[in-house]
């Protein structure tokens, strides 16, 4: 209970070891408390909790010592830190007369990089890794102090195909070793190719535990929503819309990671700009709105010339921009939602929040992009995934912004939020003539979701397809080295 709200009423919830088992449910439905539960970091009202047979006792400590792991989105790493330390401050340093013995703990942390066969050198800091390595890291941490039930919240979620391949391979080699994971995840294809069960949570409740290979993908987005018609498309319209003045037009633009590379974005066109993890759009992203330097090429907006030299300068041109990472860079999880939505006013900066109609400014954005629940005094932080998401496209699309950049703007959400994350980009381009950004590696997203994608490899766009040549196939194809 929180208060007046039942998070959790009853939940049947069961891991067999050696298994690979999905938890499932849209963004509210009890997941995250069941995971604290699980964690030791909550204590249940009732019910009863076992592991391997054992009552549960104790908080997060006695937990870890029981054989459990949790892997959250944000993976916990310390970047400036090695593979082997970042294991070691987990499993224990190896010591002589009080001193670390830096060769025992990269003798250690290799031993359990190469039991799942993962090709990574250990004296590497981990900040200079791709995020797909990352997760790496964060499963063998779990395995080096023996871990025997690992969960793992939204691991895909920034993976692009290639990346999800290489992590499933390595769950599957630790469901041979009678390790059992816990895989929670929005993506249904995922759950379809590598969980052996899954199951169902809806309004606090477990409504379904089924086997995976029993499935549909529709069946299992009827499970999670309650919903016939749950697909969450949104139906493109490619040429019904009058073409609009130029809103953006970038030509000869390099930059780290990237170029020559031009683009042209139109008022209320919303552009697909994909590709690989390190094809090189994200840098694009951060260019654009000042927060990298441009080595060469030239900006205009609305016909006039744009230098993004800085964030500030970017905010003062009618820009707005969603960084990838919801949690790191773009809420702040100890501040409301009110203080969140009007952190970047265009304006000066020292401008207080002027109470009540501000206030009442944020209620509003919080009903119209269904923000549930729609309480702008309440911190970011305890809201839901898919709701923290709606937050921070509020904060840009909720006010008149010439240009937003959205990165990976519906990631790690359930497929109801992300019908209505897609539909309210989409109205806010049409209505408002705000231009979008779309940067992206889920293929999928720009064919739901974009008028348009320029695909890019190694820095460079390979492709520019109009709306009715857009498929998942043929992005997929193009970022790999095919051609169009």
């Amino acid at each position: 209970m929180y208060g007046p709200t039942l998070a959790l009423a009853g939940v049947d919830f069961q891991v067999r070891a050696g298994e690979i088992h999905g938890l499932l449910g849209e963004n509210g439905a009890g997941k995250s408390t069941l995971v604290r539960i699980l964690a030791g970091a909550e204590r249940q009202d009732g019910g009863e909790l076992r592991f391997f047979g054992e009552q549960a006792s104790g908080g997060p400590a006695e937990r870890r010592k029981a054989g459990l792991a949790f892997i959250h989105q944000d993976l916990g790493l310390f970047a400036d830190f090695s593979v082997a330390d970042n294991i070691a401050l987990s499993s224990g340093f190896s010591t002589r007369r009080g001193l670390i013995r830096q060769s025992a703990s990269e003798s250690a942390a290799r031993a359990v990089v190469d039991r799942l066969g993962f090709d990574c050198d250990v004296t590497k800091l981990v900040g200079e890794l791709p995020l797909a390595d990352q997760t790496l890291v964060a499963v063998c941490r779990a395995l080096a102090h023996g871990a025997r039930l690992i969960v793992l919240d939204e691991p895909t979620a920034y993976l692009e195909a290639r990346q999800v391949r290489k992590l499933f391979d390595i769950l599957a080699g630790l469901r041979a070793d009678g390790v059992a994971c816990v895989l929670i995840t929005h993506r249904s294809e995922d759950v379809l190719r590598v969980c052996d069960r899954v199951t169902v949570l809806r309004d606090g409740r477990s409504v379904a535990r089924r086997s995976a290979a029993q499935l549909s993908e529709a069946e299992l987005i009827r499970l999670i929503t309650g919903r016939e018609d749950a697909s969450g498309n949104v139906p493109r319209r490619p040429g019904t819309r009058p073409v609009r003045r130029l809103r953006m037009a970038a030509e000869n633009l390099r930059g780290a990671g990237f170029g020559p590379l031009s683009l042209e974005i139109r008022e209320g066109e919303v552009l697909g700009l994909c590709g690989l993890a390190d094809a090189g759009q994200f840098a694009v992203g951060l260019a654009l709105m000042g927060d990298a330097p441009l080595s060469s090429g030239t900006v205009a907006l609305d016909g006039r010339p744009y230098q993004p030299g800085s964030v500030r300068t970017a905010l003062d041109a009618g820009l707005g921009y969603v960084p990838a990472n919801r949690t790191a860079d773009g809420l702040a999880g100890g501040l409301t939602a009110v203080e969140n939505v009007l952190m970047s006013p265009r304006g000066p900066w020292w401008r207080p929040l002027r109470g009540r109609s501000d206030r009442e400014t944020c209620q509003r954005l919080l009903e119209t992009f269904r923000v549930s629940p729609p309480q702008a005094d309440r911190e970011v932080m305890t809201f839901s995934g898919g709701n923290q998401q709606k937050i921070l496209l509020a904060k840009w699309l909720g006010f008149d912004r010439r240009l937003v950049i959205l990165n990976e703007p519906s990631a790690g959400v359930d497929v109801g939020a992300k019908a209505d994350i897609h539909r309210r980009i989409r109205r806010d381009c049409e209505v408002n003539g705000t231009a979008a950004l779309v940067i992206t590696t889920d293929f999928q997203e720009i064919v739901d979701l974009c008028d348009r994608a320029v695909v890019m490899r190694r820095g460079l766009a390979v492709g520019n397809l109009e709306a009715s040549r857009i498929s998942a196939d043929l992005l997929t194809e193009m970022a790999y080295g095919g051609t169009a």
